[in-house]
């Protein structure tokens, strides 16, 4: 039975990621998230079908596609693969700088730079991306949790205000809660952050 697509994947692999950044790879990973064929991209891409299956085949090499079932179509077995991911997202960490990863171990940090906030998004992909090299069918079985809201604040200084707060809430929760001898607790990596919506 042709199992379902992982919701995301979190791509370690350079060569993987070198595919996801190519157009052409991007788009018959798109069209491949029902099953389907080289014949059957190429039709609907407008693309000579020998174009096509090259790529295709690439992409199966590495992991991206995966083979479904083999098709009778006239004298002729027509192989149907699809996308093994709905989306991907490429761990940083594959680029080798590491600059990232700097900051480890239980220390909190407070910082109003986009930088910080990258770094922490960053070490969060970095770490997931580890948790799931094992099994990345496990994705939807990693304890977590998250939070995405807006806010439009009043003015600069609520900004501020309101992070400082929002600190030591943490601070406040993080006492309550924290235990560095519990021999069956389980440490979490708590990242809390927020940027200017350019949407909004």
């Amino acid at each position: 039975m042709d199992k379902t697509p992982l919701r995301v994947s979190i791509t370690r692999d350079a060569s993987q990621a070198r595919s996801l950044l190519d157009p052409l790879r991007r788009s018959i990973l798109a069209a491949l998230q029902e099953p389907g064929s080289s014949s059957s991209v190429a039709a609907t891409m407008g693309l000579p079908r020998q174009r096509l299956n090259y790529h295709v085949r690439a992409l199966e090499a590495e992991g991206l596609l995966r083979h479904v079932e083999d098709r009778k179509k006239g004298n002729c077995l027509e192989r149907v693969v699809r996308t093994e991911a709905q989306s991907h997202v490429i761990d940083p960490g594959i680029l080798g700088s590491g600059w990232f990863v700097r900051r480890r171990g239980p220390q909190r940090s407070f910082s109003f730079g986009a930088d910080e906030l990258v770094a922490a998004s960053c070490r969060t992909l970095n770490q997931l991306g580890s948790l799931l090299e094992a099994d990345p069918q496990e994705i939807s079985r990693i304890p977590s949790l998250s939070l995405e809201t807006h806010i439009r604040f009043r003015s600069r200084d609520a900004e501020v205000a309101f992070a400082t707060a929002l600190r030591e809430l943490l601070d406040s929760l993080i006492e309550q809660h924290h235990d560095e001898d519990a021999t069956e607790g389980r440490t979490f990596r708590i990242t809390i952050g927020g940027h200017l919506d350019p949407e909004g």
